[in-house]
């Protein structure tokens, strides 16, 4: 070897290795010129240590020349020394197949590196980092199924591990093989979560505490009928994981939008409320409570949506709360929310609860209950809405069989409309039109009905209804209504002239 000293640096020109030096000597000093960046130096000597030494007895040196090389990024060089490696019988390993594969990456000859890749997937099934660069490769050659194929893991033999569970994950969603994912999402999350085993179960997690005692409630739950917390035979997961707390929520997100889009209910509900029983998501627990109210009302299950929004309604008494309440009442089989209601009657002279109470009523057939609570809450807070159910209700009464004074009901009732159409302002016309039309409609005065019927039709709705004109726009109820009085006097040319021009498409 002869140094050359520049500027007090000492740099060599050229050496050479005598060959009577050990083998291991030699790719050791081989190694220190490829940590030196003396590769052209190395790139010399090299040639004569993999013509002359044999694979197959001193393969673990090749392995660490070409590991050397691979750190230098000189990929090419590392294919060298690796290719007889992988073709003998003794050093035809998967961890050398890796280094090939990750060398052929390097390259940019995706399609070698994906052919090594398998060969490692086979030699070593459970090479967890193999089979994610595998289906990368496959990822980015637009051959989803094949890197879902890589990616599967059995839940009864296999060790899963998180992050090829998410990654097949997002995978089945890109290629619309959403039955599989979700199975495949609920067995991500099934890690930290308890699976729900039956519907009653619930019970125990349907309402705001925390995550602690949710767990405690369903734990003496099971207790009870002779069960454990835990599952037997569950899956076991790895505990290294890279997956963040925030790309799982976001995941279970996305579940429960899909499921909502593809109306299924059930599982929606599932998720919600399995997602009740982690403290990984403990920071969103008033959102995951929500997200179970709306699960549960789609799937119409009143029993479980009320036991939530009973408490959503103690703690925060808007009236986006009493909006939800009633949903849940709508579509109750029990009186259970008469007792809360009932119990709550009090606190407050005017609140929605009163009205909520009033409309009961009012569909219960209990019109005078339900007047009586009206008007006495339209003296203390008068409003379109109180007006107009004022004068639905003295229009049910109106209708009734055996009710006494009818012309005094109905003359009250178009007061309360004509009242109702003034507080209802300009914004509204089109709306207090039609529910004027409807209730001359409904006591059979068919041409004030007529007449009103038209003004809707003529009336420029507004920009707010033409924005939304699929669900405030009335044009095309009023016409179908004015078909029905034409056709019930037999003419049929004006009916039919209606349909034509606002309901036909």
């Amino acid at each position: 070897m002869s140094p050359v000293k520049s500027q007090n640096i000492d740099e060599i020109e050229s050496c050479d290795v005598p060959d009577d030096v050990a083998v291991d000597l030699k790719a050791k000093f081989l190694i220190v010129l490829i940590e030196l960046n003396y590769i052209h130096i190395a790139d010399k000597l090299l040639p004569k240590f993999y013509t002359y030494e044999n694979p197959e007895i001193s393969g673990d040196l090749f392995l660490d020349l070409a590991e050397a090389l691979m750190d230098k990024q000189e990929f090419q060089r590392a294919l060298v020394l690796l290719d007889p490696l992988v073709e003998s019988s003794n050093y035809s390993l998967a961890a050398v197949w890796l280094r090939h594969a990750e060398c052929w990456v390097g390259c940019n000859d995706m399609n070698k590196a994906i052919k090594s890749y398998e060969i490692v997937r086979k030699l070593s099934p459970q090479h967890l980092g193999g089979k994610l660069a595998l289906a990368k490769l496959y990822t980015e050659a637009k051959h989803y199924d094949k890197a879902i194929e890589v990616l599967y893991q059995d839940p009864e033999s296999d060790t899963l591990d998180p992050d090829v569970i998410y990654q097949r994950t997002l995978l089945l969603y890109k290629v619309g093989r959403y039955e599989e994912y979700f199975s495949s999402g609920m067995l991500l999350i099934s890690r930290h979560c308890v699976n729900i085993r039956r519907r009653i179960e619930l019970n125990a997690l349907a309402r705001p505490t925390g995550v602690r005692q949710r767990l405690e409630s369903l734990k003496l739950r099971r207790l009870a009928s002779g069960e454990t917390l835990e599952d037997e035979n569950a899956p076991i997961f790895t505990d290294s994981t890279k997956l963040s707390e925030k790309n799982e929520y976001q995941l279970f997100l996305q579940m429960c939008e899909l499921a909502y889009k593809f109306k299924k209910y059930g599982f929606l509900q599932r998720i919600c409320f399995t997602v009740l029983t982690t403290k990984k998501f403990k920071k969103k627990n008033s959102y995951l409570i929500f997200l179970c109210l709306i699960s549960c009302i789609h799937n119409e299950d009143s029993f479980y949506g009320y036991n939530i929004v009973r408490d959503i309604v103690r703690v925060c008494q808007r009236s986006n709360s009493w909006n939800l309440l009633n949903i849940i009442i709508q579509k109750a089989q029990d009186l259970r929310h008469n007792r809360f209601i009932m119990r709550l009657l009090g606190r407050d002279v005017f609140s929605y609860l009163h009205i909520m109470h009033a409309n009961n009523c009012l569909v219960s057939g209990t019109y005078k209950y339900a007047l009586n609570g009206y008007i006495s809450l339209f003296k203390v807070a008068p409003s379109a809405l109180l007006a107009l159910l004022i004068g639905i209700t003295q229009l049910q009464m109106a209708c009734q069989k055996m009710s006494a004074k009818k012309n005094q009901l109905v003359i009250q009732a178009l007061a309360f409309f004509k009242k109702y159409m003034q507080l209802r302002g300009e914004d509204g016309k089109q709306e207090t039109y039609y529910n004027m039309a409807r209730a001359f409609h409904q006591i059979g005065l068919l041409p004030s009905a007529i007449h009103f019927y038209k003004l809707v039709l003529e009336e420029d709705p507004g920009d707010i209804v033409k924005q939304h004109a699929n669900l405030l726009d009335l044009k095309k109820e009023a016409a179908f209504n004015l078909h029905l009085i034409y056709l019930q006097s037999e003419n049929h040319l004006l009916a039919r002239m209606y349909l034509e021009n606002y309901i036909t498409i």
